[in-house]
């Protein structure tokens, strides 16, 4: 074969060698890219989830408004320091309301526990109340319940422990508040409930679920934030 046809044929293997190199560079180009934007919008994604996380955390729900589920009766209890407490009293607070009685050796005490929690993560805003109510009055005097009050630290002008008559605690528990109460105080309900600045039921929280102590936190905050809206 003469020489000038080999030189072509060289030049041709020296051109297609080129050509499949720039082809091959530009796949890894495209491929690098492509790449690129998968793991950037996997970071995208992660991010937002991890801001949806913190709502969840913060709020227990994403949500914009909490459901009115019935409003509370008017009600009048005796306070552990002798003086009566009515939901008047409460008008314009938001408050936390639970059942107990200070000889369970049942959840009681993970109730009071989380109230404690509940008012230390509130401490001195006057906006936010907590109430527990003795299902057993005989045996919790004000006496008893003032030092079972202070075993929990809890704060005279923002946690009350309320007493009366078994009858009208009964009545007011089963019919206002819709929550299970008798006879005997060991079948009392272990929820809490959530009542907004207008008495009105916001919501009924599990206190034995730790999650749902953290909703309750996060509905309190919300309650807040639509009166601080109000006010401005």
């Amino acid at each position: 074969m003469p020489e000038s046809v080999n030189g072509c044929l060289d030049l041709v293997r020296i051109n297609l060698s080129n050509h499949n190199r720039t082809t091959k560079n530009v796949w890894i180009f495209w491929l690098t890219c492509i790449a690129s934007a998968i793991v950037l919008g996997l970071i995208t994604m992660m991010n937002y989830q991890n801001k949806i996380d913190q709502m969840i955390d913060e709020t227990g729900g994403v949500v914009l408004s909490l459901p009115k589920l019935g409003s509370v009766s008017p009600f009048k209890f005796q306070e552990r320091s002798g003086a009566d407490l009515q939901n008047a009293d409460l008008a314009g607070h938001i408050w936390v309301f639970n059942l107990m009685f200070t000889s369970c050796h049942g959840p009681c005490p993970l109730m009071s526990h989380h109230m404690s929690r509940l008012q230390r993560s509130f401490n001195g805003n006057e906006l936010v109340k907590f109430v527990s109510l003795t299902v057993d009055p005989e045996v919790d005097t004000l006496e008893v319940l003032k030092k079972y009050a202070d075993s929990y630290h809890a704060r005279a002008d923002q946690w009350f422990f309320l007493t009366g008559e078994k009858e009208k605690i009964v009545k007011f528990v089963t019919k206002s508040l819709k929550l299970p109460a008798g006879e005997n105080p060991v079948l009392h309900s272990t929820r809490f409930v959530l009542v907004d600045a207008n008495g009105e039921v916001r919501g009924y929280y599990d206190s034995q679920e730790r999650a749902q102590m953290e909703r309750l936190k996060g509905h309190i905050k919300l309650l807040l934030e639509s009166i601080s809206d109000q006010n401005s």
